[in-house]
């Protein structure tokens, strides 16, 4: 038998999903117009309670090339940071519950956006 216990309060992780689906994230400005498109697929990570560090590997095209970056995501500081080229910085929307896979972000060298979008893509691409 094969059981699943979670903590009512155990804080989740942006990245916990990351380790075998791709992500596919849009970057808006603030007229919500796509600016920019990211895809993200977990690498190596390291998980601790409230924060993750590891790497990742960050493209522009789903089957593009693909840049390996390092990350930190951690609840306490309610962000998760992708130190790629540019370097993504997303906020988590609340310390409690559930996080929300949209809301404000900071793009190194692209003052315009504002918000993204994560949408996880089926595993067979």
């Amino acid at each position: 038998m094969l059981a699943l216990v979670i903590k009512q309060n155990q804080p989740v992780l942006r990245t916990s999903s990351m380790t075998v689906t791709p992500f596919r994230v849009d970057f808006y400005n603030r007229h919500h117009q796509v600016v920019m498109v990211k895809y993200l697929r977990g690498g190596i990570s390291r998980r601790h309670y409230g924060y993750a560090r590891g790497t990742l590997y960050v493209s522009n095209h789903l089957k593009g090339k693909k840049e390996k970056a390092a990350y930190v995501d951690s609840r306490d500081k309610m962000m998760f940071v992708v130190d790629s080229h540019p370097r993504l910085t997303f906020y988590y929307s609340s310390r409690r519950g559930k996080f929300n896979d949209y809301g404000h972000c900071r793009v190194s060298d692209h003052p315009e956006i504002k918000t993204f979008r994560m949408t996880k893509l089926d595993s067979g691409n």
